[in-house]
């Protein structure tokens, strides 16, 4: 992939390089595609559930700064500042 994508070789300039076929060039680059294309799958399935476990985290510890320093949250107060829910305003008066 390096040669191809990084130096511009043709299949031809890559398959007399290696010493093998320009059709076994294509496979290769082919095999490669692929498999990169499967880790940049599982890098961002990785990477969403990452970013979903930190804003929980977050909400937790907002929460909890809020318990410590405003005098206290009942849990359905608590349970509104947890991702994919919004606080109402009413709520947010209280604190």
């Amino acid at each position: 992939m390096v040669l191809q994508y990084w130096h511009g070789l043709s299949y031809e300039e890559i398959a007399q390089r290696l010493g093998i076929s320009t059709h076994m060039v294509k496979k290769y680059l082919s095999q490669a595609l692929i498999h990169c294309r499967r880790r940049m799958a599982r890098l961002d399935e990785l990477m969403k559930a990452t970013d979903d476990r930190v804003r929980e985290l977050i909400a937790e510890q907002a929460a909890d700064w809020l318990i410590d320093n405003r005098g206290g949250l009942s849990v359905s107060q608590r349970n509104s500042f947890m991702p994919g829910s919004r606080p109402r305003q009413s709520m947010l008066k209280n604190i």
